[in-house]
């Protein structure tokens, strides 16, 4: 089974993202990606209106203070999974009501929807380990983010 977080990179991790709801938090998550040339400034645009119309359907929160916001789009030429730890919770749309303070952000073209599918139901199950939401609100690097997300990938296998 491929690891959910293979396609995570360091550079896609972003911690302690400012904003006062989840709209500006995800401007700022991606207007950092875009000052990281993770993204262009023309993905960063259609990703923004587009999550930001998906959201508006219906939240992708998860609970326990997880979102997990996805989109397809031409503009997007390969998948991506990128992380953000919001600086503190805001509101969002869950099961639980609880507010939302880790967005895992899946993207790519619009062929990769059936892929990200199965990377999506993995990630959801492996978001129900306690010890890594534990350990991604904790941790204060990117390194240590991305130790955690592979530690219960092998916790998990």
């Amino acid at each position: 089974m491929e690891p959910v977080f293979e396609r995570l990179q360091s550079q896609h991790v972003v911690l302690n993202v400012p904003g006062d709801g989840f709209k500006s938090c995800l401007e700022s998550f991606l207007g950092t990606l875009e000052s990281r040339k993770v993204l262009t400034q023309a993905q960063r645009k259609a990703l923004a209106t587009e999550l930001l119309s998906r959201e508006a359907m219906g939240g992708t929160g998860i609970g326990r203070g997880v979102v997990l916001p996805h989109a397809y789009l031409k503009q997007m030429p390969e998948p991506l999974l990128l992380f953000a730890r919001l600086h503190h919770s805001v509101p969002h749309t869950s099961p639980d009501a609880l507010p939302v303070d880790l967005v895992f952000l899946m993207t790519g073209p619009l062929d990769s929807q059936s892929h990200h599918l199965s990377s999506l139901a993995r990630l959801v199950r492996l978001l129900h380990d306690n010890q890594l939401l534990e350990d991604l609100r904790h941790a204060d690097s990117d390194s240590a983010v991305m130790e955690a997300l592979h530690a219960v990938e092998r916790r998990h296998v």
